[in-house]
């Protein structure tokens, strides 16, 4: 049956055996190549049966004969298909289960996402309300500083820009042009400051974040819905003004204590101060960031002015007790609730509610339910994709995680490997938190900074506050404990010890022992232009003297 094929004319043959060869290939459903063969071969079978009949009829006779002999011609076509698969070459073999493969595994994948595509979310929680009743917290609107804050920024004047550049300048190092400029900032910016000032005042700040009614753009199951609803341009506008307010505060607090006007330029500091700790600890990542720089620059102002002018012990001692207050009840700089609330959000959009507290996936939850593609190819291939009951634990998780780094200081998480391991163990079956992990230490690092930052600003006031009223510095920081001028010996978040001192001749140094854990020796690391680097990332954190 696999012979080369050839032509044969169904005419020669009886009507019988005609009609039963076309009934077959008929009924053998291959290519026509193939039955045009296989009709080639049996009417050559036939011919050479017939080929000794001396007569017609003996041809009819013994065709019939052979026709019963094939059998059945249906089964006689299956037969024959099988044959010619068995004769295919291995590459056409291998092509065929190929393509066959393909097709039913295209049919598989139109079939989930078919199924992944029919339903829809429910949307039950308005997280934006949700984030205003966290923020606000039930309080009384009369106590919230936003308002002021809101008019400070609408009356402050334009800064120029070369003071952009120059706000942490000290004013003895200015040219007589650029102290005209501040003058004249000052004078124009006079009411905003006091507005910012009486925003100060207040015990508390939010954001009123507002929904909106028109249609936003929806990606990733929503999650760019409620950031577009959150993440407004008059939000963003706003604190983009209290940054250069912070300039134009900061270029007065020089100003002050370099016209000698030590009391006033401190007390400018605490507004500063106030104003940083305000937008920490609630609301967006993004406002909590700008309070972090706000209160980094009140720090910055204080060191200045205690380095470049003698403040009384009672100045210093109310300067003291002041951050000491802000302090006790500010102590939460970076919350992630509202980035909590981005996630829960993202998955009442990416998947179905069951009214339990679960639901399916659609196909929007994709980046949320699979870590790489491997995990969604697999996810695809077996049909098993997590619920959404364990999305919302792995987001959990994370977060956890997470918010553990603010409570372990930075020696602690360096021996357990925080950086490397646990946060990336906790995202990694999540895409999207794949992506977003590697910035979230960055929050870690700016968070104990600020609280390195205070507790260095209250050790440093202590020890002045000594040396004004005993003529000489402490020995060593325990006995700013034992004589009263602190409460407790504060501990360097990097090393587990009080800070490095070394009392010098007519002065002292003060620093921690920065990111690399170690002791540099009070290492000074500078940048391009020369300057000391607060926060280098190898070296140490030089908190006194100031360079």
């Amino acid at each position: 049956m696999c012979t080369e094929p050839y032509q044969s004319n169904l005419e020669n043959l009886p009507d019988c055996a005609a009609e039963f060869i076309k009934t077959v290939i008929k009924k053998m459903r291959y290519s026509r190549k193939v039955r045009q063969e296989v009709q080639a071969e049996l009417a050559s079978d036939f011919e050479a049966e017939l080929k000794d009949c001396t007569d017609e009829k003996e041809k009819e006779q013994k065709a019939r004969q052979l026709i019963k002999e094939f059998g059945d011609t249906k089964l006689l076509a299956l037969l024959l298909r099988r044959a010619k698969k068995r004769c295919r070459p291995l590459w056409k073999k291998t092509l065929v289960r190929s393509l066959q493969t393909l097709v039913i595994l295209a049919a598989y994948l139109v079939f989930i996402g078919i199924y992944l595509s029919v339903g829809s979310p429910k949307i039950t929680t308005n997280y934006v309300n949700w984030l205003n009743k966290q923020v606000r917290a039930g309080r009384d609107p009369n106590l919230n500083a936003k308002p002021q804050f809101e008019m400070a920024v609408n009356l402050m004047k334009k800064l120029p820009e070369p003071l952009e550049q120059s706000f942490s300048k000290w004013p003895g190092k200015m040219s007589d042009k650029e102290k005209d400029a501040v003058v004249n900032v000052l004078n124009e910016n006079a009411e905003a400051l006091d507005a910012l000032k009486k925003g100060a005042q207040k015990p508390y700040y939010w954001e009123n974040y507002e929904s909106r009614s028109e249609p936003v753009k929806k990606d990733f199951g929503g999650i760019l819905q409620i950031t577009q609803q959150l993440l407004s341009e008059e939000l963003l506008q706003s604190l983009n003004k209290y940054r250069r307010l912070t300039y134009v505060m900061s270029l007065r607090i020089g100003r002050r204590a370099y016209n000698g006007d030590i009391g006033q330029a401190l007390n400018d500091c605490i507004v500063l101060q106030k104003c940083g700790c305000h937008l920490q600890g609630k609301g967006l990542l993004i406002e909590q960031m700008v309070g972090i720089a706000i209160e980094a620059a009140a720090h910055d102002r204080v060191f200045m002015v205690l380095q470049k002018t003698e403040p009384t012990a009672k100045l210093l001692e109310n300067l003291q007790h002041e951050l000491e207050n802000i302090y006790t009840m500010r102590k939460e700089i970076i919350n992630l609730n509202a980035e909590k609330a981005f996630w829960y959000d993202y998955i009442q959009h990416a998947f179905t509610d069951d009214g339990k507290g679960n639901g399916r996936m659609l196909k929007e939850g994709l980046p949320l339910a699979s870590g790489d593609w491997k995990d969604a190819l697999i996810g695809f291939v077996f049909f098993s994709f997590p619920d959404r009951k364990e999305v919302t634990e792995r987001i959990d998780r994370f977060y956890n995680e997470l918010e553990k780094s603010f409570i372990k200081t930075p020696l602690q998480l360096h021996k357990e490997g925080f950086k490397t391991e646990k946060l990336r163990e906790a995202a990694q079956d999540c895409l999207m938190l794949k992506i977003m992990a590697p910035a979230y230490p960055r929050l870690t690092e700016l968070a104990w900074r600020t609280k390195t930052g205070r507790i260095a600003l209250l050790t440093s006031i202590a020890v002045l506050r000594y040396e004004k009223e005993n003529g000489r510095c402490p020995d060593v920081l325990s006995e700013l404990v034992e004589t009263g001028y602190l409460s407790e010996l504060h501990i360097d978040p990097y090393s587990g010890k009080p800070f490095v001192y070394q009392k010098t001749e007519t002065d002292f140094k003060l620093y921690s022992v920065g990111t690399d854990l170690k002791d540099d020796g009070g290492k000074i690391v500078r940048d391009d232009k020369g300057n000391c680097r607060q926060w280098p990332d190898e070296g140490d954190f030089i908190f006194w003297p100031t360079y």
